[in-house]
């Protein structure tokens, strides 16, 4: 009875609430009003003892987008691809679709709550930085502060390498974009070193 209950109150919240809302609004409603589970996602990434970690959700595609998009930021990825990771969501999502679209009917939401589309996180994205200037600043105001975000950081694996003896290469001689690039998977090499690694699949396991 107790669980028959809690479906009906889904679909009525999915369907009077959600839907209505939509999936861009969703998001911005999930980083103003859900920050404390936001800054606890996050925290597991700032225990090297947490690695390997995989983040999931239950579509693999909003909170796990939006958690993935805030560490990717952290690495310095440049925000078109960290848009263009999260539409991949809709093609890895493909084999599983049609049982996934009767699961979001089933719950009283839209089609679009099925769909991965750039403008989702382009304007998550484009939100966190209207309202704290920057995605950092977002990372700031939650907690997330950095102390906690520098040691993944392109500034502090640029640092680090250029001090390096090894490095014989000036910074001053690297252009921006490159830098940045090698700073990220000088970043992804190291987790990777100590057992990091970062999931693309449907199941990702934070769970957020």
């Amino acid at each position: 009875m107790a669980c028959c209950q809690r479906r009906k109150a889904a679909y009525v919240v999915g369907q009077q609430v959600l839907s209505p809302m939509g999936v861009n609004r969703m998001y911005r409603e999930f980083a103003t009003y859900c920050q404390g589970e936001i800054l606890a996602a996050m925290m597991v990434f700032a225990n090297p003892e947490n690695y390997p970690i995989e983040v999931h959700c239950t579509q693999g595609k909003d909170r796990t987008g939006i958690v993935s998009a805030l560490i990717m930021t952290i690495a310095g990825v440049p925000q078109d691809i960290i848009i263009n990771d999260y539409t991949k969501t809709q093609k890895g999502l493909a084999p599983v679709y049609d049982a996934m679209l009767e699961e979001v009917r089933k719950s009283g939401l839209s089609e679009d709550f099925a769909q991965a589309p750039a403008s989702n996180m382009r304007d998550f994205l484009n939100f966190l930085a209207d309202k704290y200037g920057s995605v950092e600043g977002y990372l700031d105001v939650i907690g997330f502060g950095p102390d906690l975000r520098d040691p993944y950081s392109p500034q502090q694996q640029i640092k680090s390498e250029s001090s390096s003896p090894s490095n014989s290469a000036s910074i001053e001689d690297v252009d921006i974009l490159t830098a940045t690039a090698k700073a990220y998977l000088g970043a992804i090499n190291k987790q990777l070193a100590a057992g990091t690694a970062r999931s693309i699949t449907k199941e990702r396991q934070v769970d957020v």
